[in-house]
């Protein structure tokens, strides 16, 4: 099956500058209207009110803008589609934070990985756009690019270590 590519309907740079807005405010939000301190953004989700308002709400923005981005080939369309599932699963699947059990097992954190390794590729490929066009701008964003796309890449294995570790953590308490 052949994707069918369509030119931009939205600008792309909006769309890139509102998600790395989201992206840059949902831990601080989230933290503030959280009633107490919380061990990850995603347990904002069981602190209900404003906290939990902002991390689906943001995600589900994230989800629409990645829906709507189209890039500039078929390949740059299927990564921000696969990514914008991906968020899907993160706001409507919770994580089995502290006391409470996930609905189904993992859905949130292999979407969370999956959404992170695919913006991480988007990265990529707009660190690549960027630094072959030589103005002072794209100099700014390749380098931009290429901090936001180091910053995921050495985040995930930690995130994913830990992850594994309090899987086992808690399996030990249960069993």
């Amino acid at each position: 099956m052949k994707l069918a590519f369509k030119p931009d309907e939205i600008d792309h740079h909006v769309l890139k500058l509102i998600v790395g807005l989201i992206a840059l405010t949902l831990a601080n939000l989230t933290a503030l209207f959280s009633s107490g301190p919380i061990q990850s953004i995603s347990a904002s989700y069981y602190e209900g009110g404003w906290a939990r308002d902002f991390f689906v709400g943001f995600l589900f923005a994230i989800s629409s803008f990645l829906f709507a981005y189209n890039g500039v080939s078929s390949f740059e369309m299927l990564l921000s589609k696969i990514a914008a599932v991906a968020a899907l699963g993160v706001a409507l699947f919770p994580c089995s934070c502290g006391e409470h059990d996930e609905a189904i097992p993992y859905v949130h954190y292999i979407s969370a990985t999956v959404m992170f390794i695919v913006l991480a590729c988007l990265c990529g490929v707009f660190f690549k756009r960027a630094r072959s066009k030589g103005h002072r701008e794209a100099r700014w964003r390749c380098y931009l690019y290429a901090v936001c796309g180091i910053t995921i890449v050495i985040v995930i294995p930690c995130w994913l270590s830990i992850i594994s570790q309090v899987s086992q953590s808690v399996r030990r308490c249960r069993g």
